[in-house]
C-alpha cells in the first residue's frame, strides 16, 4: 500500500506545485525562474519534471515538492503534508501519528484565530484603549488591518470565553494563553493592547501583549511592560518575524527588508507605505530569521536605537547577516526617536531617512569621526569598531572600496588597513561563521557548491558516457588535490543526495557534452578554495607562533605560507 507522501507526488507534479508560486519558462528539458530563496537578476532556479524535483545553482537549495513547499511556506513536514495532501485530495487517515498532530495544530490555530477575535470585539469596547491607539498615531484602519485587541483588565476573562467555546484547559495551557500559579492557572494577558503574531502563512501563532498605561493593573512597578507567548509547538521566536506575512510581497518588489524594533514601529511602517517592514523582538538576529528574509533579498536596513545600548545589540545580527553574504545598512534617525515617532511626525521624514541610509561600514566610520577623537583614540575605535564589518564582507572589491575609504577619511595607509583586516579576519575567525557544511552522519561533508558540482560530475560518469579520456583525466586532478578517489566520495554519499546531484550534473553537463572548459574551471577553483583554507590555518598557526615566541614555528609556517601562496599564483596565471 502506498504512503500518502507516495500518492501525493503521484498525484501532484514539481511544475505544478512550484508554479503555484512562482512564474516557471521552459528551457529545454527544464523549466528555469529567479530563484524565491535568495535575490538575483538572473534565472538560476531549475525544475526538473522528470526528477519531480528542483535545483538552484545561485544558492544551492534544492529538494522535491515537499522541500519546496517547506522552503517557501515556513512550515515542518506535518503541516507542508496537509498542505499538499489537501491539495491533491489524498486522505490521511492511515498516517495517524501526523495526523493527529496535524489536528491538533489545527485546534491550536483555531482557538488563537478566536482569541484573536475576543481581543479584537473587547478593544472596540474599550474607548479608552481606542483613543490611546490613535493618539499614538495609527488609523482605524490599520487597527483593523493588525487585528490590534485588548485584553481585559480582571479575572480570567479570555480562557474563560475560550472555554465556553469548547476548547480545554490544557489546548489553552498549550497555547500559552494560561499561565499556572499555586493557585491554579489564571490568563497569561491582562489589561495589555494585543498584537498577534503571525507565521508565514499569516495565521496567528502567538502573542505580544503591551501593558495599557491607564489602568491600575499598569501602575504597578513590578509589572512588565511587555508580555509575550512562550515557544510552542507553532511558535518558535527564532524562527518569526513580526509582519513577515504582510511585507512578503513588498520585500520582492522593493528588494530590501527594513528591520525595526518593536510592534507599534513595524505597523507605523506598514502604514506609512513601507510595508517592505519586519520587526524583531530585541535586536538580535537569528540565521533562521535571516533565511526568511533572503528568500526574496539580499538587502536590510536596520533602524535600531542609536544609543551605544542599541547599537551593541545589533552588532551581532550586522555580523551574521554580512557574513551571509548580505549587504547591510542602518537608517539614522537620531534625536532620540524611534521610527512610530519620526513617522506620527511626519511619515515623510521616515521615507527621506530610509533613502539616506548607509552602509553599516560608513554608519560606524562615520560615528568614530564625528566624536573628534585624539588620532591613537580614533585609530583603536577604527580597528574595533570599524574593521570587524570590513572583515566579513565577502566581495573583495567591496572590501577594497572600504579600506580605500578608510585610509582617506582618517589618513592611514591602505596597506596597514588591509594587514589589519586579515588580522580580524583570522583572529576572529570570520571563515568559520560560513554556513555549516556539517555530515548528516550518512554522506561525507561537501565542502561548497564548486565540490558539490565537481562530484556530480563523477556520479553523471557512471550513469552516461562523458568521454573515457576526459572522465579519467578528472578523476586523476580530483584525487591528486584532495588525496581521495571521488568514485569512493559519491559511492558514500545516501540516496537523496545522489539524485539531488544528478540533477546539478544533467543541468551542468548533460545536454549539450560541450563542458570540458566548465569542468577545467571547476577542478581550478576547487583546487583555488582548498589552498585558500589551507593559507588561512597557516597564517592562524603563524600568529599562535609569533604570540609563543616560537621562532622555529615561525620560520616553518612562513615557508608553508610561500609555498601555498606561489601554488594559489601559479593556478591563477593559468586560469588568466
Amino acid at each position: 500500500m502506498q504512503t500518502p507522501v507516495e500518492r501525493i507526488k503521484e498525484k501532484l507534479s514539481i511544475t505544478d506545485v512550484v508554479g503555484g508560486y512562482i512564474k516557471l519558462e521552459k528551457s529545454g528539458l527544464y523549466y528555469k525562474a529567479r530563484c524565491p530563496f535568495h535575490s538575483e537578476k538572473s534565472a538560476s532556479f531549475f525544475v526538473s519534471p522528470g526528477r519531480n524535483s528542483f535545483h538552484c545553482f545561485g544558492c544551492g537549495k534544492g529538494g522535491d515538492i515537499f522541500t519546496f513547499v517547506e522552503e517557501i511556506e515556513g512550515t515542518d513536514f506535518s503541516e507542508t503534508l496537509k498542505i499538499l495532501a489537501e491539495r491533491a485530495h489524498v486522505p490521511l487517515s492511515e498516517y495517524k501519528g501526523v495526523t493527529e498532530q496535524v489536528q491538533k495544530n489545527k485546534r491550536a490555530l483555531a482557538l488563537l484565530a478566536d482569541a484573536t477575535a475576543f481581543f479584537v470585539d473587547t478593544l472596540r469596547e474599550s474607548p479608552e484603549v481606542s483613543a490611546y491607539l490613535l493618539g499614538r498615531g495609527l488609523t482605524q484602519d490599520t487597527i483593523d488591518a493588525f487585528q490590534i485587541g485588548f485584553a481585559p483588565a480582571y479575572g480570567n476573562t479570555v480562557s474563560a470565553n475560550l472555554i465556553q467555546k469548547g476548547y480545554t484547559d490544557e489546548e489553552l495551557k498549550a497555547t500559552g494563553m494560561t499561565a499556572m500559579s499555586d493557585r491554579g492557572a489564571y490568563d497569561r494577558f491582562r489589561s495589555r493592547i494585543m498584537f498577534p503574531i503571525r507565521d508565514s502563512q499569516g495565521r496567528v501563532v502567538a502573542f505580544s501583549g503591551r501593558i495599557f498605561p491607564s489602568t491600575s493593573v499598569g501602575t504597578s512597578s513590578d509589572v512588565a511592560k511587555y508580555v509575550n507567548s512562550p515557544e510552542t509547538t507553532l511558535y518558535s521566536k527564532k524562527n518569526i518575524l513580526f509582519g513577515y506575512d504582510m511585507a512578503k510581497q513588498a520585500l520582492m518588489r522593493e528588494d530590501c527588508c527594513i528591520v525595526v524594533e518593536g510592534q507599534m514601529d513595524l505597523i507605523m511602517a506598514h502604514q506609512a507605505g513601507t510595508k517592505n517592514t519586519v520587526a524583531v523582538s530585541g535586536t538580535a538576529f537569528t540565521k533562521e530569521q535571516l533565511d526568511l528574509i533572503r528568500r526574496f533579498t539580499q538587502n536590510v536596513a536596520l533602524s535600531f536605537d542609536a544609543d551605544k545600548a542599541g547599537v551593541q545589540a545589533a552588532r551581532r545580527s550586522i555580523e551574521l547577516a554580512l557574513t551571509e553574504g548580505m549587504d547591510v545598512t542602518m537608517i539614522r534617525i537620531g534625536h532620540g526617536k524611534d521610527p512610530a515617532d519620526l513617522i506620527k511626525e511626519d511619515p515623510e521624514l521616515w521615507r527621506t531617512a530610509i533613502s539616506n541610509r548607509m552602509h553599516v561600514v560608513d554608519f560606524f566610520l562615520e560615528n568614530v569621526l564625528a566624536e573628534h577623537a585624539d588620532e591613537r583614540t580614533v585609530v583603536k575605535r577604527i580597528r574595533d569598531e570599524v574593521l570587524p564589518y570590513v572583515a566579513r564582507v565577502r566581495s573583495p572589491l567591496e572590501r577594497g572600496h572600504f579600506i580605500a575609504k578608510i585610509a582617506n577619511s582618517a589618513g592611514l595607509k591602505e596597506s596597514d588597513i588591509r594587514d589589519e583586516v586579515t588580522r580580524v579576519a583570522v583572529t576572529t575567525e570570520v571563515a568559520k561563521v560560513e554556513p555549516s557544511t556539517k555530515s548528516s552522519g550518512e554522506s561525507p561533508p561537501i565542502i561548497d557548491l564548486t565540490e558539490e558540482r565537481l562530484l556530480s560530475y563523477f556520479l553523471l560518469g557512471k550513469t552516461a558516457y562523458l568521454g573515457k579520456e576526459e572522465y579519467e583525466s578528472a578523476c586523476r586532478e580530483y584525487e591528486r588535490i584532495t588525496g581521495k578517489d571521488p568514485n569512493t566520495v559519491t559511492d558514500a554519499l545516501d540516496q537523496s543526495t545522489r539524485e539531488r546531484m544528478l540533477f546539478i550534473a544533467e543541468a551542468t553537463f548533460g545536454e549539450n557534452g560541450e563542458h570540458k572548459k566548465e569542468l577545467t574551471e571547476l577542478l581550478s577553483l576547487f583546487e583555488s578554495k582548498l589552498l585558500s583554507k589551507q593559507l588561512e590555518e597557516a597564517m592562524r598557526e603563524l600568529r599562535k607562533a609569533e604570540a609563543n615566541k616560537d621562532d622555529t614555528g615561525v620560520a616553518n609556517h612562513l615557508q608553508t605560507i610561500a609555498t601555498i601562496s606561489k601554488q594559489l599564483e601559479t593556478i591563477k596565471s593559468n586560469r588568466f
